[in-house]
């Protein structure tokens, strides 16, 4: 028979353990335990079948950690604390007993049976609180002291062959082992076969840590009728990891250098890399000061002539080694953590491109190649001419989107190259035409200034193009404009509560502007793809049927755009020259050229036959949800203290 002990040095005062406004004792078994633990402080031994209730009793009681000494029997001495081992759990104990009696526990990996269990309860030392788990895991690359402060990791397993390989747990060594389930697992988690698993659109999310992981990586289609297709979804370390790289060029708004090195593979970090942004003054110091550390880097400044314009393009170049081929990514999310870390990102993959035979031969039916070699053409930089020679060096057969751009200038209406008009461009030759009853949806995570009223811009010259379709002229009626944009509670109730807003900018002083805006406003939901509470940054543009049933797109646009002027362009008076402000970048996805020359419209939904063939994972969730009576937009710029976040944060901006 095994003798257990219980040791306590709580004080008799401790309100925090037996509160004196509760009877937490009513059993013989629990007043005994209670009696322990106030009147003995030395070990006292019971036998096995008296510790059952008593250890009931003591699971119940609040901030107690549970730890158990493997030393041999020595009834005459004090415990040895010195050989104490805590565990994982903070209600229970992992061991076996040879005790006739057995309680439900297991054995402890690695360890000879036990012959003597001391069970202690330290009821003055609360455990330490439970960080949050690193959002890099076991690749995590951070050796700043304070970063370990705030996030837990898990222990780092040695090198293969290693001796400190007996240190591991069975638990961790049978995992090595891969089961059937194990490697359905890792196929599903395999960016290559995620990204092949997204054809033909390529579309895909980017994953979200909080949520249910069967929406991350290669997810599991709705079966039943009506249910919304679901974007598959890849991190950006995934994104990087897909080939033995040559070199890589990044194009985006915010960066953060070191982050970013971090997720490239370690075997990667001195390879070459092209750094295209707009910052300028102190920001551009800054960002220089952080690519020192790493000379394989090239800065590259987009200039920018008109004021108030951004390098707004979010664009990746992976070449691979060996004529491995050519690989462009397409996104929607700053080089950031917080921006692929618990936000609604978008991106569009590339297949890999090959190398062609013949420069110059092979084009893209949507003119992709000519289009993105005439977008890097107007940077006018020198540091991008090698990558616009790559480019040309490969096939871009494969590639079934249209390229949806917009440089800064003042440019000729007339050719419509740039902006929306490029995009009204190729909905009128393209897109089939469609019932004024479809209305348009424009999704965004920021607002610009959009005039006195809706027909000063936004329903009428954007809505024009946006509504744009084959066999139109004349005078026609345009359909109903539904925007998307988070709400206060929407931000409130996010896995980051309130400082997601700081992704959001809409501000007072342009809100003041337009208070026709919330009208057309709809709350951002996106169940289907277990979203809702990830804030969007991404920015989506489509059309949509206007049943319950059945639901269709005949075109859909992933774009870094926001709902602004200075994105989008503005045309003059006469309508013979388009002004844009920023760098913006998308990809648009039209039926014919990705579906096949007689396709129509994207099935939204798993209704109306045909399984996923000729399906659309669209990232909102249908249908709509207009602004209540109550919804405001949110404003960065204003305080909200009404109501705390999810995380107990209120909103006080500086």
């Amino acid at each position: 028979m095994s003798n257990w002990a219980l040791s306590s040095s709580e004080d008799e005062d401790d309100k925090n353990l037996l509160p004196a406004s509760k009877k937490t004792f009513p059993s013989p078994a629990q007043h005994k335990a209670r009696k322990l633990l106030k009147t003995t402080p030395k070990a006292v031994k019971l036998s096995s079948p008296s510790m059952k209730p008593l250890f009931n009793s003591i699971k119940k009681l609040p901030r107690t950690s549970i730890v158990i000494d493997d030393s041999p029997e020595k009834p005459s001495r004090k415990p040895d604390l010195k050989k104490i081992t805590k565990l994982t759990r903070t209600h229970g104990v992992i061991v076996k007993d040879d005790s006739p009696e057995k309680p439900t526990l297991k054995k402890r990996p690695s360890k000879p049976r036990l012959k003597n269990i001391s069970l202690y309860l330290s009821s003055q030392t609360s455990p330490p609180p439970k960080l949050p788990a690193c959002p890099y895991g076991s690749n995590c690359y951070r050796t700043n002291p304070e970063h370990f402060k705030k996030y837990s990791h898990p222990p780092k397993r040695p090198a293969a062959g290693s001796s400190q390989s007996g240190s591991l747990s069975k638990k961790a060594k049978l995992s090595d082992k891969a089961s059937p389930s194990t490697k359905v697992n890792d196929r599903r988690r395999d960016p290559i076969h995620v990204v092949e698993a997204s054809s033909p659109h390529n579309f895909l999310l980017t994953t979200v840590a909080g949520i249910s992981q069967r929406f991350n990586n290669k997810c599991p289609q709705p079966t039943q009728d009506e249910k919304q297709f679901i974007p598959n979804a890849l991190a950006l370390h995934e994104l990087l990891s897909m080939g033995e790289l040559e070199k890589s060029a990044q194009f985006n708004y915010c960066i953060d250098v070191e982050w970013m090195i971090g997720q490239y593979p370690a075997k990667f970090r001195h390879l070459p890399l092209l750094l295209v942004h707009g910052d300028k003054g102190n920001q551009e110091k800054s960002l220089h000061a952080q690519c020192k550390t790493y000379p394989s880097i090239e800065p590259c400044r987009a200039e920018l002539p008109i004021p108030f314009g951004t390098h707004h393009t979010k664009m990746m170049f992976l070449k691979y080694k060996s004529n491995g081929g050519l690989r462009i990514v397409i996104t929607t999310a700053n080089l950031v953590r917080e921006d692929w870390f618990q936000r609604t990102q978008g991106m569009w993959v590339s297949p890999l491109l090959p190398p062609s035979q013949k420069a110059n031969t092979t084009r893209s039916p949507t003119n992709f190649k000519e289009d993105l070699v005439a977008y890097l053409a107007a940077y006018k930089q020198k540091q991008l001419y090698p990558w616009i020679e790559v480019i040309n060096q490969h096939d871009f057969a494969a590639v079934n989107v249209a390229l949806v751009a917009s440089v800064p200038g003042s440019h000729d209406a007339g050719p419509a190259k740039w902006g929306h008009l490029k995009l009204r461009k190729l909905l009128k030759e393209h897109s089939i035409r469609t019932d004024p009853s479809w209305p348009v949806v424009a999704q965004f995570s920021s607002i610009g200034s959009l005039g006195k009223d809706k027909d000063a811009w936004l329903c009428s010259e954007l809505l024009n193009t946006l509504s744009a379709c084959k066999g139109l002229t004349g005078l026609r009626k345009f359909p109903d404009c539904k925007l998307i944009f988070p709400s206060v509670d929407d931000v409130r109730c996010s896995l980051e509560g309130y400082p997601a807003g700081g992704s959001l900018p809409y501000s007072i002083a342009t809100a003041a502007k337009q208070p026709w805006l919330p009208a057309l406003m709809h709350r951002w939901k996106a169940g289907h793809c277990g979203r809702t509470e990830a804030s969007p940054h991404i920015k989506t543009y489509f059309r949509v049927s206007p049943f319950d049933t059945n639901l269709r797109a005949p075109w859909f646009l992933m774009t870094s755009a926001n709902l602004s002027k200075s994105a989008w362009g503005s045309l003059n008076k006469a309508h013979t020259r388009l002004a844009v402000r920023s760098y913006e970048l998308g990809v648009l996805f039209l039926p014919k050229f990705v579906l096949g020359a007689n396709a129509t419209h994207f099935r939204l939904s798993t209704g109306g036959g045909g399984g996923a063939d000729g399906g659309f994972p669209l990232p909102v969730q249908m249908p709509l949800v207009p602004y209540g009576r109550d919804d405001e937009p949110w404003i960065w710029d204003a305080k909200h203290v009404d109501a705390p976040d999810r995380n107990g944060n209120m909103w006080v901006p500086q």
